[in-house]
């Protein structure tokens, strides 16, 4: 499962001159023993000596990801999509890098086209739906949550999203279906995945809560409140429910 950047390490196939694959290789292991900086130069090196090596970009790209370069990142994900249009995990990393510079209209474009190229990768609609989520558009979020439960009917980050977007636009009878599924995840009466984030569990009690709260049924958005501020969420928060 991707979760944040996918980070893979391209060791192209391609010729390289021989100077050039020593620094690439020397790069590569200097990236997988932590030395990012090391790396960095490493691969500026080769791509001195062969600027038409696709892989160099790629994998300096992730570098500069790393090294919290978000803009060098995205440069280079862009050379190396130019070298090779069907990468789609570039495509990939690239959303998730301009997602992290507010670039949402340009991460959706970019899930777009890695979809074109791989169109069952559920990870690709799901972050999609985040990013049109950032945007207010909360339709086509939906839209995309859809896909990806279409693609894989486990993934518990997707109900929980589908649920918030839902609830954004008033529609709690959905909402309440979806955060139903992430707590029914919780007590083991249905078998998904999730990024285990240990604070989802507190959030999806209370986006239950406020479903439940706005369908009428007080005594049991009290009880998800209640089990809300139990596993830390805000009381501030809790405000409005009134259950004491």
């Amino acid at each position: 499962m991707k979760n944040g950047l996918f980070i893979f390490l391209l060791i192209p196939i391609f010729c390289f001159s021989q100077s050039s694959s020593d620094y690439f290789l020397l790069a590569i292991e200097k990236q997988n023993n932590g030395d990012n900086e090391g790396a960095l130069l490493a691969y500026n090196q080769s791509i001195a000596l062969d600027s038409m090596a696709p892989g160099s970009y790629y994998n300096r790209a992730i570098v500069k990801y790393l090294l919290k370069d978000y803009k060098g990142s995205v440069l280079d994900f862009t050379k190396t999509i130019r070298l090779n249009p069907t990468n789609n995990e570039a495509y990939y990393n690239r959303a998730d890098v301009k997602a992290i510079l507010k670039d949402y209209k340009g991460a959706i474009q970019d899930c777009t086209k890695a979809l074109e190229l791989v169109p069952t990768d559920y990870y690709t609609y799901f972050n999609r739906g985040l990013y049109y989520s950032k945007i207010s558009d909360l339709k086509n979020a939906i839209a995309d949550y859809d896909k990806t439960i279409g693609l894989s009917s486990k993934f518990i980050p997707a109900y929980r999203q589908r649920g918030v977007a839902y609830s954004k636009l008033n529609n709690y009878k959905s909402s309440l279906k979806d955060f139903n599924v992430v707590i029914s995840y919780y007590s083991g009466n249905f078998e998904g995945i999730d990024d285990n984030n240990p604070n989802n569990k507190s959030g999806d009690y209370f986006n239950r809560a406020v479903a439940k709260l706005n369908l009428g049924d007080k005594i049991g958005a009290c009880k998800d409140a209640e089990m809300a501020e139990e596993l830390g969420y805000p009381t501030h928060k809790l405000k409005d429910f009134s259950c004491k």
